[in-house]
């Protein structure tokens, strides 16, 4: 958990608002006759960097997922499973060691499951990138 905060920290724009943010300060040090205009700066620069934290972008998809949970059961009449992928990450230049990428390996679990379940009906995978350009 330390170590995805500190790598979404150290994202180039996260820097550049932390950056923005000390240089009001030395600013705001530097003339104190223009504080009341700094102290709006800051605190406008502050709330651009709240706003922008991943975690803040994570709290407002579950807002708006929390109200849809996952169906427990799954249709009778479904004729396929349909599989929306992703990416892929590609290891090597020749396109042989690849893996899923994390969103695309839960979405292809979940699609098993449903496999299983539903009295092993086919299972269809759309969308993604092909390995071939994913290089």
């Amino acid at each position: 958990m330390f170590y995805r905060f500190f790598v979404d920290l150290l994202q180039p724009y996260t820097l550049l608002v932390v950056g923005l943010f000390a240089s009001s300060v030395i600013v705001w040090r530097a003339a104190p006759q223009r504080s009341r205009a700094m102290r709006v700066a800051m605190v406008l620069s502050g709330l651009l960097w709240l706003v922008s934290m991943p975690i803040v972008g994570r709290l407002a998809v579950w807002s708006l997922e929390r109200s849809y949970p996952p169906l427990q059961g799954f249709p009778k009449d479904a004729d396929a499973i349909v599989i929306l992928t992703g990416s892929l990450q590609v290891y090597d230049e020749g396109g042989k060691m690849v893996e899923l990428a994390p969103d695309t390996a839960l979405r292809a679990m979940h699609g098993v499951e449903l496999y299983h379940r539903a009295g092993q009906i086919p299972i269809v995978a759309s969308g993604g990138q092909p390995p071939s350009s994913a290089a």
